[in-house]
């Protein structure tokens, strides 16, 4: 079973969905944050697919281990600065979400400038994983497309997605 490691899944997911519902992120590895987390078994359905040969498994593998680590790294530096602004991930996490219902952030003032602020240092870590992750997969013997076809198809194909699950746990 893959067993992705996340710190702060819930701030990343925040964050993802407010930068894109406010176009902060546009890029050629937007399609990479799809990887906030792989599909759950339980998501499966059983499709006809063409099947993925070995090979790429491996370097979809390598390079999946190799963006796990990029989001980590990315996560504690958008958490650090989050904590740099004057917010704890709980009061951006809040800001966050009523930004994503539509609603002000804030009636305080101060508050909306501190999540404004984190949201911008945010948009420059993600704008910079990004182009690391990318290039990562490329580094492992895949391209950015082909590992994204791999990991839509591991939401459908049961069998690959335990293929890749063995592969990434040894």
């Amino acid at each position: 079973m893959i067993r992705p490691r996340f710190m702060m899944r819930s701030l990343l997911t925040l964050v993802l969905g407010i930068a894109l519902s406010v176009n902060l992120f546009v890029g050629p590895a937007q399609a990479i944050a799809s990887l906030s987390t792989l599909p759950t078994l339980g998501a499966f359905q059983m499709l006809g697919s063409a099947p993925v040969p070995a090979g790429d498994i491996k370097k979809f593998v390598a390079a999946y281990q190799s963006i796990q680590t990029i989001r980590d790294d990315a996560e504690e530096k958008m958490a650090t600065a989050i904590a740099a602004e004057g917010l704890t991930i709980d009061e951006f996490n809040t800001l966050a979400e009523q930004t994503l219902d539509g609603k002000p952030p804030s009636s305080d003032e101060e508050a909306t400038q501190k999540f404004e602020a984190a949201i911008e240092r945010i948009a420059i870590l993600r704008e910079e994983a990004e182009g690391t992750m990318a290039t990562a997969i490329e580094k492992a013997g895949i391209s950015v497309d082909r590992f994204n076809e791999i990991l839509e198809q591991s939401d459908q194909d049961r069998e690959l997605y335990e293929r890749i699950g063995n592969q990434i746990n040894g």
